[in-house]
């Protein structure tokens, strides 16, 4: 369960993102829409944020060495 709460037909989640730099390049996470996003994801219940951050970066190193393993 992650934190969400409702206000009339918005829903808002408290999210954990990070902001990764390297070599000059800004790391970035693209939805299905085509938006682009930091890094990150919602927060569970009890959980702190540091370790939301890195429990979504190393989901997005797995599926960024997925892709260039097909490549």
């Amino acid at each position: 369960m992650d934190f969400r709460t409702r206000i009339d037909n918005q829903v808002f989640g408290v999210r954990a993102t990070a902001l990764i730099i390297k070599d000059g390049k800004i790391f970035l996470t693209k939805d299905s829409k085509g938006r682009y996003y930091t890094i990150g994801g919602a927060i569970a219940v009890n959980e702190v944020a540091a370790d939301a951050v890195v429990r979504e970066v190393k989901r997005s190193e797995e599926h960024t060495s997925e892709l260039q393993s097909q490549s």
